[in-house]
């Protein structure tokens, strides 16, 4: 049971409290198994439609073993609502973050790839759990850096020194990913004046201008041991942040 669900929703999910038995979770997997996934997905869809907390739980519990298609599946149907907001979403992630830190990772690094935005939700979740050294471990390193320049901007992480301990550790994989999130950013701040008729939101959110120059100065401090290419793509990304930023240094 899930005790302390907004609402009004019983703790047990409908009358029969179907969906609270493991039993019939695990036996939903095993028949997804064995050919009747169609079907299986069916009955989950009705479950989640009047219990999607216990549901999920269920899900994230049994998936402690093997992870399937189905806990997949299920996880990325309704793991979303709960990371953006949510009346439910602090219940529900105290109970899975423990079940499933890799999978919740997972999720929330695919996140921002739809709306950007969401990484300022994947904050307030980090400081709730306490989890943002975890989070800022993720092996997505591009989505760790994305939180991360937030993280800062909040006060919560010295970015500086964060980079440059990356660095120190990671190496080149890390600078590359630093360089591929300049690049998207920068892309994202010739949004910042959208042209006329443009309706579409930024494809990402635009650093601050105080977490861009800590980027730059790390990475040139460190230009020394990276390839060429890399030297010259960070050369490009400084200069078209200093015109898109007259105030930039």
């Amino acid at each position: 049971p899930l005790e302390g669900l907004h609402g009004g929703k019983p703790a047990v999910g409908p009358p029969n409290q179907a969906w609270i038995s493991m039993d019939l979770i695990d036996t939903l997997i095993h028949l997804a198994d064995q050919g009747y996934y169609n079907e299986v997905h069916t009955n989950i869809e009705g479950g989640a439609k009047a219990c999607p907390e216990l549901v999920l739980d269920g899900i994230a519990q049994s998936g402690r073993g093997e992870w399937t298609l189905l806990h997949q599946e299920v996880f990325a149907m309704l793991l979303p609502a709960y990371v953006d907001s949510h009346a439910n979403s602090s219940l529900v992630l105290h109970r899975l973050w423990p079940l499933q830190q890799r999978r919740i990772i997972e999720a929330m690094a695919e996140m921002p790839a739809h709306d950007n935005s969401v990484v300022s939700r994947i904050l307030d979740i980090a400081q709730d759990l306490k989890i943002l050294p975890t989070i800022l471990k993720a092996p997505q390193r591009s989505f760790a850096i994305d939180v991360a320049a937030l993280a800062s901007r909040r006060e919560y992480l010295n970015l500086e020194k964060w980079v440059q301990e990356c660095i120190a550790e990671e190496g080149l994989p890390f600078v590359s990913a630093c360089i591929t999130l300049l690049r998207e950013k920068n892309v994202a701040s010739s949004w910042r004046q959208p042209r006329e008729g443009m309706k579409e939101k930024p494809p990402f959110v635009p650093l601050s201008p105080e977490s861009s120059a800590i980027f730059f100065k790390v990475l040139q401090a460190n230009s020394g041991s990276m390839p060429s290419e890399l030297v010259e793509e960070l050369k490009s990304l400084y200069e078209s942040s200093l015109q898109g930023n007259p105030g930039f240094q």
